[in-house]
Parts: structure tokens; sequence; C-alpha cells
């Protein structure tokens, strides 16, 4: 059995994690794979393979102004 891929989410959001675990729950494809941190994406990514990754295009964490 070939599984489906995984996506990889990475926000620190809670309303859009919601939103999108909604959007991607199935049993099909793709699986979704969630983390709130970038140091944690990078492990996911090394440790699994990951066909797309969806993320803010700025994070309060991310962000030199914190």
């Amino acid at each position: 059995m070939i599984l489906p891929p995984y996506v990889l989410l990475v926000e620190d959001e809670s309303h859009c994690i919601s939103t999108l675990e909604i959007a991607f729950d199935s049993d099909t494809e793709p699986r979704l794979a969630h983390t709130s941190t970038a140091e944690e994406a990078l492990l996911i990514l090394d440790s699994t393979e990951i066909a797309a990754v969806i993320t803010t295009f700025t994070s309060r964490r991310w962000t030199a102004s914190n």
C-alpha cells in the first residue's frame, strides 16, 4: 500500500491551524503534519518525506522585532 504524501503546516495561530486541518481532513491525500515553529519544521523535514510546506508569510516568533 502506498501512503499519501505529507503536507507540512507551519503555523502558530490556532484558528488557522483548525481551518487547515478541516480542509485537509480526509482518509485520502494528503496527510497533514503540523508544527508551530521553524525549528520543529526543520526536524520534521529532516526525518519525513514532505510533498509541500504551507506556512505564514511572517510569524510573530520569526520576526526580529519581538
